[in-house]
């Protein structure tokens, strides 16, 4: 019942990843004040890295503040993924329990 342990968190809904190019375009709708981030590897023995997610019109994200965060990733250095998103006192993942569980490209 600890008040940081009851606060609402994100909610999180990915899209299919969408291959551009050389690159993977990444989208997850997590609401326009959270701080989302994209966590990727090449396979299992790799650790995740992690890149900064958009909604502001650049970096591959198509409008501006609706909510949907993207991010670019290259081809060849993604199979495994899992997304995090965070308010200021609360976060979430997706899947909830990344990085025991993941996504993987196929």
């Amino acid at each position: 019942k600890h008040p940081l342990m009851t606060r609402e968190t994100p909610t999180l809904e990915a899209e299919k990843p969408t291959k551009q190019g050389p690159q993977w375009r990444f989208t997850l709708k997590a609401g326009n004040d959270a701080g989302c981030r994209l966590h990727y590897r090449t396979d299992k023995g790799s650790a995740f890295k992690t890149l900064p997610m958009f909604d502001d019109g650049t970096n591959g994200d198509l409008i501006a503040g609706d909510g949907i965060h993207t991010a670019q990733a290259d081809a060849k250095l993604v199979k495994h993924y899992y997304f995090s998103a965070e308010y200021e006192q609360a976060a979430a993942t997706l899947p909830t329990r990344a990085s025991f569980e993941f996504l993987e490209l196929k």
